[in-house]
């Protein structure tokens, strides 16, 4: 059951679409109004995008130097989910460093290094997902 939507009784993709009928409206501005700085796009994270990146998130994805895999991470998703709104809102979230591994390079004996985040990171920040660089860096 996923509780954060079921408080706001949104889709996924209701969710989604408010994200991007969001976006839009920043890309128009940004296109009437070149010089204009976008400080945070926080306004556009809640509990929900997060919730939703989580559960889109591929389960066999390697763990971060924390070892937590997906369905360890996702007990207690709300809370966990809470405290990092609350931390990129107010821009105290740091992620983590990231576990090094090193890679074999297709057709040949190099070996080629390979950043793996934390489970969290995967849905932070959300841009990478919904599309948020596509209309903000037009």
């Amino acid at each position: 059951m996923i509780l954060a939507l079921t408080r706001t009784h949104l889709s996924h993709t209701e969710v989604k679409k408010k994200v991007i009928t969001k976006l839009a409206k920043i890309a128009d501005v940004a296109k009437a109004k070149p010089k204009e700085q976008f400080t945070s796009l926080a306004h556009l994270i809640n509990e929900e995008l997060l919730e939703i990146c989580h559960h889109e998130m591929d389960p066999n994805k390697a763990s971060g130097i924390d070892r937590v895999m997906k369905e360890k991470y996702g007990e207690s998703l709300s809370n966990k989910l809470q405290d990092l709104v609350v931390q990129m809102k107010q821009h105290s979230y740091h992620p983590q460093p990231v576990k090094r591994v090193y890679i074999p390079k297709t057709g040949t004996k190099d070996l080629r290094p390979l950043g793996i985040p934390m489970v969290y990171s995967y849905c932070t920040p959300p841009q990478t997902r919904f599309g948020i660089k596509e209309f903000v860096w037009i």
